[in-house]
Parts: C-alpha cells; sequence; structure tokens
C-alpha cells in the first residue's frame, strides 16, 4: 500500500517502474509497443502520454489556460474540421483537473458567445 501511494505521488517514478516492468515482461519498451499496435489519434494520445511532457509544478498558469481555450476554440469550433493535434496537446501535456476544466468552461463561453 505504501508503495503505491509512493508510485502515485511522483508519477515520473512510477512511469519508469512501469517501463521498467514491461520491457521485463514484454522485452520490448512500451513506446514501442504502442508504436506497433496502435494507429490514429490513440496512438497520438498514448505516446503523448509516455513521454510525459506534463509540468511538474501545480501552479494554475491563468495566461495558459486563456490561451489553452482560445487554441481549443479556434481548433474545432471556429473552423471547418478539426485540428485534432491541438486537443492531443492540450489534453495529454496539462497536469491538473482543475487547470483543465477552467479552459473547458473558457471553452464553452467562447463557443456561446462568438
Amino acid at each position: 500500500m505504501i508503495f503505491i501511494q509512493n508510485v502515485k505521488k511522483n508519477f515520473f517514478f512510477g512511469r519508469k517502474i512501469i517501463s521498467f516492468f514491461f520491457f521485463k515482461v514484454f522485452n520490448q519498451t512500451l513506446e514501442q509497443d504502442i508504436r506497433d499496435n496502435t494507429t490514429g489519434h490513440l496512438k497520438k494520445i498514448l505516446l503523448t502520454l509516455v513521454h510525459n511532457h506534463r509540468p511538474e509544478s501545480n501552479q494554475i498558469n491563468e495566461e495558459q489556460i486563456e490561451n489553452d481555450a482560445k487554441n481549443l476554440y479556434n481548433a474545432g469550433d471556429n473552423k471547418w474540421g478539426t485540428d485534432e493535434s491541438k486537443f492531443i496537446q492540450i489534453l495529454c501535456n496539462r497536469r491538473l483537473i482543475i487547470h483543465l476544466l477552467i479552459i473547458f468552461l473558457i471553452h464553452i463561453l467562447l463557443v456561446m458567445f462568438n
């Protein structure tokens, strides 16, 4: 139980452990397995999560939230078609749930009033 709590507290450490055991069991890296066995947007999402470019800070960056909400709006609702790569980039590279919730709320307001 203490081991699981420590892994949850330090995602980087947990990711390293998962990668280590995955390699020991399957004799290939988790990244290579994802590349070989998935396609399309799911593949992009999983690879982005494996590379883990999420910030270490627990601070909310208001300017980044506003930019993310505008980028989501411009990538989807404000144009013909959808730029899925922008959605993947934002959803997989932001650490705090509250950060994502505020982005979604601002996005809803942009959609309603534009």
